[in-house]
């Protein structure tokens, strides 16, 4: 799946981005390509400039915008898919998932919320701290969020660990 959508992202800015469940951020990255390539187009086939295209400022405007946004759309997918931050030391994402947990169980849950989102940050791809931060946010009473949530746990979770809670929470219809 992830390869598919560098390889959409690379074809299309913002396909991507699209395919892997971004996909306000692929529209906007699409849309503002599109710009960009119709402003380009426009400048060579409907006012055709009397000297040569490369000299028309306009042109060349329009070429390296819609050049820098394919590349960072393309960059930042594959950033997102691959990860290339730093991740923090596990002892520390450690701690603060130790924290939150300890939050949820006390019934305080705006500041389990509160550390279980700084666990997620600094591991973006422990799918354990995205499934206790969604329970929270399911307990809260944020179904968009517990959502959007559960399906990128379900993306992220290879070894199907958590499957059976995933698949139970995105089709149970009163979290």
């Amino acid at each position: 799946m992830r390869i598919f959508a560098i390889i959409a992202s690379a074809l299309l800015p913002g396909a991507g981005h699209i395919i892997s469940g971004r996909q306000l951020k692929g529209i906007f990255i699409a849309f503002v390509f599109a710009l960009a390539l119709m402003m380009a187009v426009f400048r060579v086939f409907v006012q055709w400039p009397e000297a040569s295209v490369i000299g028309d400022q306009t042109f060349l405007l329009a070429a390296v915008a819609g050049f820098a946004v394919w590349w960072w759309a393309f960059l930042d997918l594959f950033q997102a898919l691959f990860g290339f931050r730093r991740t923090a030391p596990r002892s520390e994402v450690d701690q603060h998932l130790r924290q939150g947990t300890t939050h949820y169980l006390r019934g305080e849950l705006q500041e389990a919320e509160r550390e279980l989102a700084l666990a997620a940050k600094l591991a973006p791809r422990d799918v354990d701290v995205r499934i206790h931060l969604a329970r929270v946010y399911r307990d809260i009473g944020l179904k968009t969020k517990y959502r959007r949530l559960l399906r990128k746990c379900r993306s992220l979770d290879t070894e199907e660990k958590w499957a059976a809670e995933i698949e139970e929470g995105l089709t149970n219809n009163d979290p």
